[in-house]
């Protein structure tokens, strides 16, 4: 009666057996056959085997979860390419006496660690392409706090964050900026002793 009311084509996915036992998808067109005057005169069905689209969907399927996983452990190799990065500027840095020497290679090791990050949290997501910016600013502000022995309980940190998804592109940038913002904060805004 729905198909009468609105005159459209219904079209539905079912799966029927053969007579050799394989399960064969079918797409199932149903709709109005009218005359001249608009006056229903009948039903009409239509039956096309899917298979080679099914295959085909499947295929595409297939390697989507092939290019995800690929993309996962790029992530996951670029986020470990940069810890490794970050520890070998902590090495060089225990030969260093002079204390803005020492300054510049953590600012530079924490440049590298909000970098890191954003490629952590990209393997971590589910969606690959974005990463919930709150969850990411909490953790390089817990990890910059760390940095600079911040955790005295001094000094009361106060996030005021919105729930948005960054891509990459947005990701980095804002993270360099938010680090670069935290650390000037950490380093010259409280005074000695905080």
């Amino acid at each position: 009666k729905g198909l009468i009311k609105n005159g459209s084509i219904i079209n539905i996915e079912r799966n029927y057996i053969a007579k050799d036992g394989r399960k064969i998808p079918v797409l199932l067109s149903i709709s109005n056959m009218s005359d001249n005057e608009g006056n229903i005169v009948g039903i009409v069905f239509v039956a096309k085997d899917i298979t080679e689209r099914k295959r085909a969907e499947d295929q595409i399927k297939r390697s989507l979860e092939e290019k995800e996983t690929l993309l996962k452990e790029i992530h996951h190799r670029v986020k470990n390419n940069m810890q490794i990065v970050s520890s070998l500027l902590d090495h060089q840095a225990q030969y260093i006496k002079d204390k803005n020497v020492i300054d510049i290679f953590t600012e530079s090791q924490n440049r590298i660690l909000s970098m890191s990050l954003v490629h952590e949290k990209l393997y971590q997501s589910k969606d690959l392409a974005k990463i919930d910016f709150n969850s990411y600013i909490n953790d390089l502000v817990s990890n910059l706090f760390q940095s600079y022995s911040a955790n005295s309980g001094n000094i009361s940190l106060n996030m005021n964050i919105e729930n948005i998804q960054l891509d990459i592109d947005m990701a980095i940038p804002c993270g360099l900026i938010a680090n670069e913002l935290i650390t000037n904060s950490l380093k010259y805004a409280f005074p000695a002793g905080t």
